[in-house]
């Protein structure tokens, strides 16, 4: 038994939607071909979050005390801040790719400068927390700036 159904299609490479129309087995109706239409178009993307002067300041004084959230601090901070969860979660992420860029290079210039001594391993770009005052030297570090 065979029966008519539509389906969309992206063209490959493409952000252009095609329907196609087909005849097949009743079996392959039962498929919910038309999940995917629930996603976002191509091209649709949320807008950027703006924080406030003052989300900011409260969001940089927490990471200067703790690069990492516990669940229950995260929560907190989107309420006191109105922000959602995810919003915290995916600042404070960014916040330590930013951190772990600007250390990496300030041990480069410092080891450039012979103000590091090379033989100490510089920290790996890790997801786990780095302890960096046992690695080199933070107050040569800060003179660079």
């Amino acid at each position: 038994m065979y029966f008519p159904f539509t389906y969309e299609l992206n063209e490959p490479g493409s952000c252009q939607r095609s329907t196609k129309s087909v005849t097949a087995p009743y079996w392959v109706s039962l498929i919910n071909y038309q999940g995917k239409a629930n996603k976002k178009k191509c091209g649709e993307r949320k807008p950027r979050q703006a924080y406030t002067i003052k989300q900011l300041e409260r969001l940089e004084y927490e990471f200067k005390i703790d690069k990492y959230l516990s669940v229950n601090k995260r929560i907190e901070l989107a309420k006191s801040l109105l922000l959602t969860e995810i919003q915290i979660k995916t600042w404070f992420q960014n916040r330590r790719t930013k951190w772990k860029k600007q250390l990496t290079s300030r041990l480069k210039m410092a080891q450039r400068q012979g103000i590091w001594i090379a033989s100490v391993p510089a920290p790996k770009m890790t997801s786990s927390p780095i302890n960096i005052s046992s690695q080199f030297c933070l107050d040569c570090i800060s003179k660079i700036n």
